[in-house]
């Protein structure tokens, strides 16, 4: 079983609180986001293993009004509230579509848009941007697109990569399947694909980066990297270290300490030291695992939520270089920031009884 050797931090930003939502005032600590860490190494394994197993279940009532707000369902009437599909025009298109990495779908419209559209947005939310053009007022960009809009809406992709890449590779599209293709295929994969034996070398480059990043592993039955990891790999580069391991081998579960659990794939973790294992001044490190009972499907929204919850909570343990003790590292601002574009993200901290202050 790998272990890991812990030290001691300075704990900073105590009790994060989190809340994203868009037409809904909704807060929740960074805590209640999280199942009780599961430890991968360590003879109190078990007992701690079924401490957080009835705490979970104690949360259930209490997460069942969050857990129905960010269930993505086959109804558009509350997704509709996010901000799916975002509206070009001539002024904002170069700074929103080409200085933006990210890949886009841009539908062009004549002042409507069928649902096929809207579901693909949806399905797309947070992975891809979608944006629209309406072709009765912005003409000037549709004559640069060299496109036109006959009965259902066309659309261009502009691929992920570099303003002088998009403008090489941008290709017309006539179908929501299509756009949404050939966006994903132009994403980068930045994962890891690991085993038990590459497991150290991983370990290695997260703590060795500066800051540290956090080890964040996918288990699951796929061979292909699924959009949604592909695209947390590359809005969280500079703060979670993303690894996959498919089909995972009882050598590969026995590295990460899981063979004694039922998993039901797939499963998303990420190491972490907690205050117990700091005290304990032995080798050891636990897991905190995403929670879809208690948080719903593995879709961007949520795992926004968990990769924040998880960063406020446990930064200040990670090992090396954490730099838990700089607020734009603590907080991920840089990531935040891009966010809000898509969500209404608060963060608030608790001072100790100071109440709560709006960063």
């Amino acid at each position: 079983m790998y272990t890991l050797a812990t030290c001691v931090f300075p704990l900073q930003f105590l009790s994060l609180f989190l809340a994203i939502s868009v037409a809904k005032e909704v807060q929740l600590q960074a805590g209640d986001n999280l199942e009780k860490p599961i430890p991968v190494s360590g003879a109190a394994a078990s007992a701690r293993y079924s401490e957080g197993q009835k705490l979970q279940d104690e949360m259930e009532n209490e997460l069942s009004e969050l857990d129905s707000k960010f269930r993505q369902t086959p109804a558009l009437s509350d997704d509709e509230l996010f901000k799916d599909m975002f509206p070009l025009t001539s002024e904002n298109f170069t700074e929103k579509v080409l200085k933006c990495k990210d890949a886009w779908i841009v539908v062009i419209h004549d002042g409507k848009t069928s649902r096929s559209w809207m579901n693909m947005a949806r399905a797309l939310r947070g992975i891809v941007w979608v944006g629209m053009i309406d072709q009765t007022t912005e003409m000037e960009i549709i004559n640069i697109l060299n496109v036109t809009s006959v009965g259902t809406p066309n659309a261009v992709v502009f691929p992920y990569g570099s303003a002088e890449w998009k403008r090489k590779k941008v290709a017309a599209v006539t179908t929501p399947m299509e756009a949404k293709a050939k966006a994903v295929a132009s994403l980068p994969d930045h994962t890891h694909k690991l085993s038990a034996s590459a497991l150290n070398d991983f370990l290695m480059t997260c703590y060795m980066a500066s800051p540290s990043k956090f080890p964040a592993i996918l288990l699951t039955s796929e061979t292909q990297v699924p959009p949604l990891t592909k695209a947390l790999a590359i809005h969280f580069d500079e703060y979670f270290h993303f690894g996959i391991m498919s089909n995972p081998s009882i050598e590969d579960l026995k590295a990460l300490g899981l063979t004694d659990h039922y998993l039901d794939l797939p499963v998303f973790l990420v190491l972490v030291n907690t205050e117990m294992t700091v005290a304990q001044k032995g080798p050891g490190t636990s897991a905190a695992v995403y929670d879809k009972d208690a948080m719903g499907e593995m879709n961007y929204p949520n795992m926004l939520k968990f990769l924040f919850a998880t960063n406020n909570m446990y930064r200040h343990l990670l090992l090396g270089d954490n730099q838990s003790d700089k607020e734009t590292v603590a907080t991920m601002s840089d990531v935040l920031k891009r966010q809000e574009e898509r969500f209404d993200i608060k963060l608030v901290a608790d001072n100790k009884g100071k109440g709560k202050e709006e960063l």
